[in-house]
């Protein structure tokens, strides 16, 4: 959040300087960078919610154990995956969309590579508390 909301400054800042009409392309790429990465957090709640519940069941217990039940599912999962998917494609075939589907990969494989250098250096923090 805070690195979309740092670029977003930056690009609005630049746009004193641009020149030729590159501000309109850099927002609108900003903007599609930030429209994939919901779609692609909204497939990874999908994702996670129907593992969870596979896992719950399979380890013999009951969905009445659950406080809370979200009706329809897994049909819901499915659906959300299925359109978010379908969202996903949709903007890639457009010609000034695909530069954002780019972009985004570019920043999902930066932030997984973060989360890698540093995973272990939180370990410690969280078994302190």
């Amino acid at each position: 959040m805070y690195l979309s909301m740092g670029f977003t400054l930056l690009i609005m800042f630049g746009n004193e300087y641009a020149r030729n009409g590159k501000i309109k392309e850099m927002m609108e790429a900003l903007i599609n960078i930030i429209s994939f990465s919901v779609i692609i957090v909204w497939i990874s709640v999908s994702v996670a919610q129907y593992n969870f519940r596979k896992q719950f069941l399979a380890s013999g217990k009951s969905l009445d154990e659950l406080p809370y039940r979200a009706p329809f599912l897994p049909l819901i999962q499915v659906i959300g995956i299925s359109g978010s998917l379908i969202g996903v494609f949709g903007a890639y075939i457009d010609p000034e969309q695909r530069t954002g589907a780019y972009l985004t990969i570019g920043y999902g494989i930066l932030c997984y590579v973060g989360y890698y250098l540093t995973k272990d250096r939180w370990k410690d923090k969280q078994n302190s508390c």
